[in-house]
Parts: structure tokens; C-alpha cells; sequence
């Protein structure tokens, strides 16, 4: 028999127990907790053994055997078709006392995960393409995946596809088994001959007027009567008119953009171009900043050391405690431990210039409770790798342990994993944290997490360290307001005297770019207006570069 009982992780909750953080062991008045053993059968058989103690209520348990099967027999048997390393997590609740525990468990007389996937493919006509699976060693209840190259997919067996336009295209196809355990893909690259061909050239000239006024002449070819053009400013405003013209309300060089689609082939294109705009007012410049001082029993004094304001700027904290304020220098009471981020926005009546900061606050010097607590928000991180988004937990000064549960039928024990998802969809995410006296805190919510890629990866990130952006020899970059009804400001504030240019780029929750523009940084600051009233209500992601940097902020919208 194979007992094994490391790596184990306890989350306690005793209701109606007064739980004394004195350094005595917490389990001595516990009504419950949670224990098994494992034996392993044959051909992927796992036994589990319920070594459970209850001594109050009646206990119900809830199985997770991370391979996509759940239980609620006391105990179970599950079989694993794949040989690896399962994390099994079993819970129990007898509705005065919650205990869980969690052991990794490794199969190695099941199957081997040897899909071999093939394919092959012939041409029909006017660009369709018919493709064959001949895959092989597929497991029961295979799930198929087809990407064809150019933003189209099937979950046929053996699909066929029509492609719009001439070119060559890697086709992709990914084999699945049922609970997704087992995965394996191959690329080969199409050749289409006898689709549409695509001539369109797109250019634009334009001439320079008064007060900041440009015309421009669209001069592309290759269209049709079905042309549909989209013009970018470069200043966060667009037009569909086929030779618009455009007042700048500040001087400034921009990056005019224009983007052609043929509806009738598919057959899209751009050119983009700079404009220098010299006679329209200069832009006005203010910088939000501040420093902080701890004092004791969590009370914080704030002093804002921003430029460029008036008599008529106004300002607005809010604390990160739930707490906000509008006076010039405020101070905030923090009633536990932990880092909290501080924002501080200013906007000027005088002169239309706004600006926002904020910085990250230690608490440290308060005396902790026994009661943890814990959130957590998701951000996309495509800038550091596609397909990736990152958690920012909000752990309480009290949690020492965590145990992550991913909305897929796994879970995983720390306070800062990662986890790879096999397929796109909405997932339910989850995380129960404990403190050293046994008390325990739960808190779950729902996340899309699209990618035109079949795999995902989730990074929970250690932000104990502090965001520490507020300082004056970094860039701060900043986004009001937040939330907006669409018409909002990018401001761009110490960037470093060797970079001239900012490359802003906006995706939604699917990853789709929805506005891109590239912007010039004069005297260290840009002030971005950006028009999206036209974009659906939800959140969205900002990503600016500037040099080797990149910075990416979160902007709702909420008309």
C-alpha cells in the first residue's frame, strides 16, 4: 500500500470556536479533518481511502481527482487513462467545520499519450480546400480542433474550407482526448491556387490648412464600389469618409492611418503616414505626483508634489482601502497590514489638463488578526507572452497558505502557481487561503479567457515587492477617466529623454486590436486623447511601448 501523505495542505474553519493565535496548535478543539490514502490497481485504477475524522455534524465529501472526474462517495475509485501526475483534492464539509487536503498522485500503468495526428488535403475549386484526418493511436471520444490560417477554425473530423484569397497558409490541427489529458497537434502549410487575387494598393495624399486643419485625398487602387475605409487621426479619433478632413486641437506630429477592406475578396490593406502640426495651440502639461509617510497605527499622511496646476485644479484620491478624498494633502487610516495601491488624479478647470499617479503603501506596523481575507483581479499580459494573463491576488497580512482551484477540474497549493489551460473558454477560478490559527477565507469568480491559440497560460504574480511606478525618474503612464464613457485621455508622464515615440495598441477581452496608433513624445510627456464611444461597453487593454519598456493598464468602458 502506498501511503502517501506529503505535500499535504490544510484549510480549517471551525464555526463557533474562538480560535487563539497564541502560538498553541489550532487543531486541538478542531470537530474535523480531512485525510486519505491511496492504493494503485490496474490499468490506471486509483483506490482512495477515507481516513477522515469528524467528531460534531454529519460530513459530506467532495472529490477532485484533477483528471476532469469529481466524486462524492466517501470512497472512491477513479480510473486514469493517462499515465502522469494527477493533484487530487478532496473536501470536507459538515457544515460547521470546512477541512481539505490535497496529494499528488502518479499513474504509470495506464495509457501512454502517443496520438500521432496527420492529415492531408486537395484542392476543389474557387479556394476550397478539402482536408483529410488521417490520425492515428486516437483515444476514445477524440475532440478535434482545426485552424486554417486565416482566422477561421472547425471541430469537424475531416472539414473543408474555402479561402478567400491566393497565398500560403499553415493549417493546424490539434487532437484532444475527453478531459483533455492528453493533446497533440501538427502544422503543414496549404498552398491556394485558385482563389481570389488581391491588387489593392492603398495610399493617401493630404494637404496642410489653418489652425490645425489637414485635408486628405484617398489615392489607393485595386477597389471596388464596396470599398470601406477607416481612417486613424493618430489624435484617438477615425472617419469613414473617403477623403475626410481633420482639425487638430494641439500641435504635434501624428501617425495618420489609413486601413481598406474589399468586401467583395476579403482583400485588406493600410498605409500610414506623419503629419506635423505647427499652427494649433500647444497642448497644456501637468504631472500628478506625491510621496507618502507611515505613521503609527496605520494612519498615512499624503503630500501631492504635482506640476502644472492652478488655483482650479481639483483632486481626487482613493486609498486602496475603500476609503477616497478630494483634498490637496489627505491623510488615510489603514485598519490591517498589507500593500495597499494609492491612486491620486488631478484635472485643471484653467487649463483641461489632467493627470493621474498612484503608488503602492506597506502597512506593516499594525498588530494582525487571526481572519484572513483575499481577492484577486485578472489583467492581460500578452505584452510578455500571447496567450497569457496574469492574477493579482489581494492577499491579507494573515494568509500563509493558498490553494488555487481553476474552474477545469484542477487545483493547485501556493500562493503564487501558474496553470495551463488546453482550451478557451469561461472558466469559474477559485482560491481558499488560511492563516497559521486555522481560520480560512474562499472567493471565486467567473473569467473569459480567449486566445485565437488552443493554449492558455494563467500566472498568479507576487506584487509584495510594490508597484513602486510613482517615482520621478520613470515613465508614468495613465488613463482618465477610469471608467469613461469611451472619450478618455492617455497621459504619458517622465518618459526618458531618449525615446521620441509611444506605440499604443487596445485589445478587448478576446485579444482582438480594436485601435493601434504610434504617437510623438515631445519633452518627455504626450497627452493622448482617444475617441472608443463607439466600442461596446466592457474592459479593455492598453498597451504602450515605449522604447524597450512596455506598460499595460486596464480601461473600462460604461456608457
Amino acid at each position: 500500500m502506498k501511503t502517501a501523505m506529503r505535500n499535504k495542505m490544510r484549510l480549517k474553519k471551525v464555526f463557533g470556536i474562538a480560535a487563539m493565535c497564541l502560538g498553541l496548535n489550532a487543531t486541538i478543539n478542531a470537530q474535523c479533518s480531512a485525510g486519505f490514502i491511496y492504493t494503485l490497481g490496474s490499468s490506471g485504477v486509483v483506490n482512495f481511502t477515507n481516513t477522515s475524522t469528524v467528531t460534531m455534524g454529519t460530513p459530506t465529501y467532495s472529490w477532485y481527482f484533477g483528471n476532469g472526474t469529481t466524486s462524492n462517495a466517501v470512497s472512491p475509485t477513479d480510473t486514469f487513462q493517462y499515465n502522469g501526475t494527477y493533484n487530487v483534492t478532496l473536501f470536507l464539509n459538515t457544515g460547521s467545520c470546512v477541512d481539505s487536503i490535497s496529494q499528488s498522485v502518479t499513474v504509470t500503468n495506464g495509457l501512454t499519450c502517443n496520438i500521432v495526428p496527420s492529415f492531408s488535403y486537395s484542392a476543389g475549386s474557387n479556394g476550397q480546400i478539402n482536408f483529410t484526418n488521417t490520425s492515428t493511436n486516437l483515444p476514445t471520444g477524440a475532440l478535434y480542433y482545426w485552424g486554417f490560417g486565416d482566422g477561421y477554425s472547425s471541430n469537424l473530423v475531416s472539414p473543408s474550407h474555402e479561402y478567400s484569397l491566393n497565398g500560403s497558409y499553415v493549417a493546424q490541427l490539434s487532437i484532444y482526448n475527453a478531459n483533455l489529458t492528453c493533446h497533440s497537434a501538427i502544422n503543414q502549410t496549404v498552398t491556394v491556387s485558385n482563389a481570389a487575387i488581391c491588387n489593392l494598393s492603398v495610399n493617401y495624399t493630404y494637404t496642410l490648412g489653418s489652425n490645425g486643419q489637414v485635408n486628405f485625398t484617398n489615392s489607393s487602387t485595386g477597389t471596388d464600389s464596396s470599398l470601406n475605409p477607416n481612417w486613424n487621426f493618430g489624435d484617438g479619433t477615425s472617419s469613414t469618409i473617403q477623403s475626410p478632413s481633420h482639425v487638430y486641437t494641439y500641435n504635434g506630429t501624428y501617425y495618420v492611418n489609413l486601413h481598406l477592406g474589399d468586401s467583395l475578396t476579403t482583400c485588406y490593406g493600410s498605409h500610414q503616414d506623419t503629419i506635423t502640426i505647427t499652427n494649433a495651440p500647444t497642448a497644456p502639461v501637468c504631472n500628478a505626483y506625491f510621496i507618502d509617510s507611515v505613521q503609527a497605527n496605520g494612519t498615512v499622511n499624503f503630500t501631492n508634489l504635482s506640476s502644472g496646476t492652478t488655483t482650479n485644479t481639483t483632486y481626487y484620491w482613493t486609498f486602496g482601502n475603500g476609503d477616497t478624498s478630494t483634498l490637496a494633502n489627505p491623510s488615510a487610516t489603514y485598519t490591517a497590514n498589507g500593500v495597499y495601491i494609492t491612486y491620486l488624479q488631478i484635472n485643471d478647470l484653467t487649463t483641461g489638463c489632467s493627470s493621474t499617479s498612484f503608488d503602492s503603501v506597506f502597512i506593516t506596523n499594525l498588530v494582525p488578526s487571526c481572519v484572513p481575507s483575499v481577492s484577486f483581479y485578472m489583467i492581460n499580459q500578452d505584452s510578455i507572452a500571447p496567450g497569457t494573463w496574469g492574477i493579482i491576488p489581494n492577499y491579507s497580512s494573515q494568509v500563509t497558505g493558498a490553494m488555487w482551484y481553476w474552474g477545469d477540474g484542477t487545483s493547485t497549493p501556493g500562493l503564487y502557481p501558474s496553470h495551463p489551460y488546453a482550451t478557451a473558454g469561461e472558466y469559474n477560478i477559485c482560491v481558499r487561503v488560511w492563516s497559521s490559527c486555522g481560520d480560512s477565507a474562499y472567493v471565486c469568480q467567473n473569467d473569459s479567457l480567449f486566445r485565437s491559440t488552443s493554449m492558455i497560460q494563467v500566472n498568479v504574480i507576487n506584487t509584495t515587492a510594490g508597484i513602486k511606478t510613482n517615482t520621478q525618474e520613470t515613465a508614468q503612464v495613465s488613463i482618465y477617466p477610469n471608467p469613461s464613457n469611451g472619450l478618455f485621455t492617455l497621459q504619458l508622464n517622465n518618459v526618458s529623454a531618449a525615446a521620441s515615440k509611444a506605440q499604443i495598441s487596445i485589445t478587448n477581452v478576446l485579444g482582438d486590436v480594436i485601435y493601434t496608433s504610434q504617437e510623438q513624445i515631445t519633452n518627455n510627456v504626450l497627452a493622448k486623447n482617444i475617441d472608443m464611444q463607439n466600442t461596446p461597453n466592457g474592459a479593455y487593454f492598453m498597451k504602450v511601448t515605449i522604447g524597450d519598456k512596455t506598460f499595460t493598464n486596464k480601461t473600462i468602458i460604461n456608457k
